[in-house]
């Protein structure tokens, strides 16, 4: 299969044996110092760009935030994503255990909101550049575990609609796995030569503030629910074995979630099973393209929820236990997710 067109490393095939193998050597040396750069990401360098010498302090901050966000930010739900543009191939997948619940204060017109989880992700990409024909594979492979735990508060304003302002923080712990799979020279016999690799580790401290605007109303025998979230994250990363990795940044994050549901007109232990039909859009403000090869994603999906509406010792409350699926597509990404619920 031919391989797309990429960044010219523009080397000339008139060299002796020697000459390439030095311009090569420093050329996989600039290629290997830009991997220990990103370390933990790969910022994909447009056809507009000259080289790998393009990316940016700033471009590989963006990628690693990029990919704590998507993991890890509340709110998110879990999924299986791909991005297939024309020099670049990702499969991303997300994945939660956890919760949220308002709990009463008492004495106090505002309950208290807490929750915690157990987040999982990964991304593998391969990126392609091309010289004369010759094909460099970038393959990189990222893994990330982190632990989330949230309180504030839940301020009714009135029966249909309710502000939730908290902090999060997480710990997250990222490892990556880079290899640079092809000989960058231009003679037949050394294409394919040489291959090499970068393992790096990271943890990442991430604090977030967020908003919630969580409005639910009856309208006949339809329930409209309808969530906005705002994130505003700051995240630190240290690198145990690469110090070049250790950065920060700011992040942004907005989501809209629509869900309309109604009774079935089953029930299991005398409680009511809805249906639902949901569609969220999600934008990642602060994220340039180039970081995870997106910048915004919809969600349209289908579920049913068993209606518990409980609180257990009459201090959290419990709703609902359900079962989704749906299907995402945006800004050259797809994918689906299928799971549990429980709010």
């Amino acid at each position: 299969m031919t391989q797309p067109q990429g960044t010219k490393f523009g080397i000339s095939s008139n060299r002796n044996s020697a000459a390439l193998n030095c311009i090569c050597g420093e050329l996989a040396g600039r290629f290997i110092a830009a991997l220990l750069l990103c370390g933990m990401f790969v910022v994909f360098v447009q056809k507009s760009h000259s080289g790998v010498s393009d990316i940016s302090v700033a471009d590989a901050r963006q990628s690693a935030i990029a990919f704590v966000t998507i993991a890890a930010t509340p709110g998110l739900d879990g999924a299986l994503m791909n991005v297939a543009l024309e020099d670049r191939k990702s499969e991303l997948w997300r994945s939660s255990l956890g919760f949220t619940a308002d709990y009463t204060l008492r004495n106090t017109i505002a309950d208290g909101y807490w929750g915690a989880a157990i987040v999982g992700g990964e991304v593998d990409e391969t990126f392609w550049f091309d010289e004369d024909g010759q094909s460099v594979a970038l393959n990189v492979s990222r893994k990330v575990v982190a632990l989330r735990g949230s309180w504030g508060l839940s301020i009714p304003v009135n029966a249909n609609l309710r502000v939730r302002p908290y902090l999060s923080a997480f710990v997250s712990d990222l490892a990556t796995q880079s290899l640079l799979d092809g000989y960058l020279g231009t003679l037949p016999e050394q294409r394919g030569e040489h291959d090499w690799h970068v393992s790096s580790k990271v943890m990442s401290l991430t604090t977030t503030g967020s908003v919630e605007v969580d409005y639910s109303r009856w309208y006949g025998l339809y329930r409209l629910s309808a969530l906005g979230q705002y994130h505003l994250s700051y995240t630190d990363t240290y690198s145990p074995n690469r110090p070049i990795l250790d950065t920060w940044s700011w992040d942004q994050l907005v989501q809209v979630k629509t869900e309309l549901s109604r009774r079935t007109g089953w029930q299991f232990d005398a409680r009511d099973v809805y249906w639902q039909v949901f569609l969220n859009y999600t934008d990642f403000l602060d994220q340039p393209k180039t970081a995870l090869g997106f910048t915004y994603h919809y969600h349209l999906g289908a579920g049913v929820e068993w209606e518990l509406n409980v609180k257990p010792l009459n201090w959290f409350g419990f709703r609902s236990l359900g079962v989704k699926a749906g299907y995402l597509f945006g800004d050259d990404v797809s994918g689906y997710n299928l799971g549990f619920t429980a709010r």
